[in-house]
């Protein structure tokens, strides 16, 4: 899972406006939509665990780092 994230995490960091499920599975070559969401949940719980300046926002069509 740590690859995963590491992936998922790094991608979302290349593009301020947002991937979709279906975009971040392309880039990074993990073709099961459901280990992107398992890991994208993990980087959510991370984030806040962290209390850093960064969280996931998925309130629309697409899923970014925003700063909190």
């Amino acid at each position: 899972m740590e690859e995963t994230k590491a992936k998922v995490e790094a991608l979302l960091h290349c593009n301020s406006k947002g991937y979709t499920v279906d975009e971040i599975s392309r880039h990074t070559g993990i073709r099961k939509k459901g280990l992107v969401k398992d890991a994208l949940h993990h980087l959510r719980i991370d984030y806040i665990e962290r209390n850093g300046g960064l969280k996931i926002d998925d309130g629309s069509a697409t899923i970014n780092t925003i700063t909190s």
